[in-house]
């Protein structure tokens, strides 16, 4: 294994699923990609603000957020991030694509209804995926 892309988002589960990431990089010795993508497409919103500045600033957090999870991450670990756009499902497995990537980490958000407990955008990605999919499951409290 050489690359294993994390597909992050704010749900609760994201920390669960860097973890499983990180340490199945560690253990292979893979690089580590971390992604991210807006959880709403700019084009999506209802504003009156430059669609093209508003994604400007919404790519430019998410990829500091995605920095201070890097630096977070031992120091032996080769960590590079990517800030993806449009359909989250179609961005991640553009991106694990574009990054070479054996398998990509995804957490299941499920509610029970149509996409059962995996979620819209974990069962597409599972679809769409033309690598293996590691899907992290969400920890009952």
């Amino acid at each position: 294994m050489k690359c294993i892309l994390a597909a992050l988002d704010v749900a609760p589960s994201a920390r669960d699923v860097l973890a499983a990431a990180r340490d199945l990089a560690l253990a292979t010795g893979a690089r580590l990609v971390l992604f991210r993508a807006p959880d709403v497409a700019v084009s999506e919103l209802d504003t009156s603000v430059d669609e093209r500045r508003l994604d400007e600033r919404m790519r430019a957090e998410l990829m500091r957020g995605l920095e201070a999870l890097r630096d977070s991450m031992p120091k032996q670990l080769a960590c590079s991030l990517v800030v993806g756009q449009g359909r989250r499902a179609t961005a991640i497995c553009e991106a694990a694509s574009d990054a070479k990537a054996d398998v990509i980490v995804v957490g299941a958000h499920g509610d029970g209804s149509q996409h059962g407990e995996l979620g819209a955008v974990t069962s597409d990605v599972l679809e769409q995926a033309k690598c293996d999919v590691l899907v992290i499951k969400r920890r009952r409290t």
